[in-house]
């Protein structure tokens, strides 16, 4: 492994190992599922499931790291830091990029809504129908609590750690396109909702694009926690205060149009931020002097991610494509429940 200078210095996980952490992790949410439909009340059901899981998925995710860890460099004392070093949580953490990653998500509410709702009608018309997914927190607000901690924090970790520090970080030996992409279409599939595979496919892409882009989980962490948060706490407020009121159509469209331009220049403006990163003016800077001249913007940003990380390419593609067919036939199972439920 090539030495970084940082107090950490081991870069990632191979594409084997973040597969089969995956795949791992989704054959456990099976086992899980069983196990907690002998709990009657759907409610404690629903956030005993979702808390089980997610500690499962950072369990799994922080075992296959350590053990690459301690695979690939023997000669490292303090694996823990190490590890989570590795999966993403460092110390390059800017506090422009944070407030963005608040906002982002906001606009990705208001553009990816309007897609949501209009497949959900598609689907609703074709017979489709929904299963719940997440406790009823609108009934109290010692529910809310529990959704928050359940839904919103402990998803933030658990399904970053795994489908950003694990399978998007280890795939970038692959390419950065398409470790963003399969990494995305993982999140989206694992869901398990074709209603919301467009949406939650979307985000998966943007979250893997800020993760891949700065090498840093925490942005990708923030903004998964307000995307949750802000759809439960909207829905809770909005039950509480009884309201009735049915948006019209020229909303949505209103919404998609402004959250489309948000979300555009807002993931411009992260970009930019990011660019006066050190790491990459030294990218730039071994460019000039191999080429005589610097790439584009996003293929330098890229490349910093990528160059590193090509020579550790020692893996097969069996382990990330048996991942996507456990996830597809999960999905495809879950697609005919909801048709014939």
């Amino acid at each position: 492994m090539k030495k970084e200078n940082t107090k950490c210095r081991y870069n990632g996980l191979q594409p084997t190992d973040g597969s089969v952490a995956f795949a791992l992790a989704i054959i456990f949410s099976l086992i899980l599922s069983m196990a907690v439909a002998l709990i009657t009340d759907p409610n404690a059901q629903n956030i005993v499931y979702s808390i089980v899981l997610q500690i499962a998925f950072m369990s799994f995710t922080f075992f296959f790291a350590y053990r690459a860890c301690k695979r690939d460099c023997p000669h490292l004392v303090k694996r823990v830091p190490d590890t989570l070093y590795s999966l993403g949580f460092n110390k390059r953490v800017k506090g422009s990029l944070i407030g963005i990653s608040v906002v982002l998500p906001i606009f990705c509410i208001l553009a990816f809504l309007p897609v949501s709702i209009l497949v959900e009608k598609l689907f609703g018309l074709l017979g489709f129908h929904a299963q719940p997914s997440y406790a009823d927190f609108t009934k109290s607000a010692e529910l809310l609590i529990a959704s928050i901690f359940a839904i919103c924090i402990l998803p933030a970790f658990g399904e970053e750690m795994l489908l950003r520090g694990a399978v998007a970080r280890s795939l970038r030996v692959k390419g950065t396109i398409f470790a963003i992409t399969f990494s995305a279409l993982l999140f989206a599939l694992m869901h398990g909702s074709p209603v919301q595979f467009i949406h939650q496919f979307l985000i998966g892409l943007i979250m893997a694009y800020i993760v891949i882009l700065t090498d840093c989980l925490w942005y990708s962490i923030v903004f998964h926690f307000v995307n949750n948060f802000s759809v439960i706490l909207y829905e809770f407020i909005y039950v509480q205060a009884g309201a009735t009121y049915v948006i019209p159509k020229w909303a949505y469209a209103v919404m998609f149009v402004v959250g489309i331009i948000g979300v555009g220049l807002l993931l411009v403006l992260f970009t930019k931020c990011h660019i006066k990163n050190t790491e990459f003016v030294r990218e730039q800077k071994r460019l000039v002097e191999q080429k005589g001249k610097v790439n584009g913007t996003l293929e330098a940003l890229f490349n910093t991610s990528e160059y590193k990380y090509k020579a550790y390419d020692k893996t097969p593609y069996v382990a990330f494509y048996t991942a996507l067919a456990i996830v597809v036939i999960i999905w495809i199972m879950n697609t005919v429940v909801g048709w014939i439920g």
